[in-house]
């Protein structure tokens, strides 16, 4: 084989490599909120970490300067959040569950007190809210649809 051959050779594996698109999953959904004391206050600098509880990966953020933290491009999946200040209580949030496409919304209020202590919030029972248009999703069984209150009569003066 000549140099030039393997130059052309090398020359076509490298535009056949470049051709092939690189996929990777992309997430349009995410978490986003402030982190504020007590009195309502912003707390600026806290440290916040997301852990998914499918895969058990972490992504650290800091509070920014308006204390607000956001967390983009996650798959959808249930997530621990770990809010921690010097003299606040560090701050637990279990199962916060985002949705395909949604970006949920979550506040972290933390507490004066020792690092040392922690409160932990489980989040099964909380609604998903969609932070853009202020709808609540969520599934009913059977036994809460059949609860639901009947109409039995609408007022002859409903309708004017």
């Amino acid at each position: 084989m000549t140099t030039k051959s393997v130059l052309r050779i090398i020359l076509v594996l490298f535009s056949l490599l470049l051709s092939i698109p690189i996929t990777q999953a992309q997430y349009r959904a995410g978490i986003q909120g402030v982190v504020l004391d007590a009195q309502g206050n912003t707390i600026a600098g806290a440290t916040v970490t997301l852990t998914s509880k499918e895969t058990n990966k972490a992504t650290q953020s800091t509070s920014d300067s308006a204390a607000y933290i956001n967390f983009l491009s996650l798959p959808p999946g249930r997530y621990r959040i770990e809010a921690e200040m010097t003299g606040f209580k560090k701050k637990v949030l279990e199962n916060v569950t985002v949705e395909a496409e949604q970006t949920q919304g979550v506040n972290i209020t933390l507490e004066v007190g020792d690092v040392s202590e922690q409160v932990l919030v489980t989040a099964d029972s909380a609604p998903a809210i969609d932070t853009q248009t202020g709808n609540i999703s969520g599934t009913l069984n059977t036994k809460e649809i059949q609860n639901l209150p009947r109409l039995t009569a609408i007022p002859s003066n409903f309708c004017a």
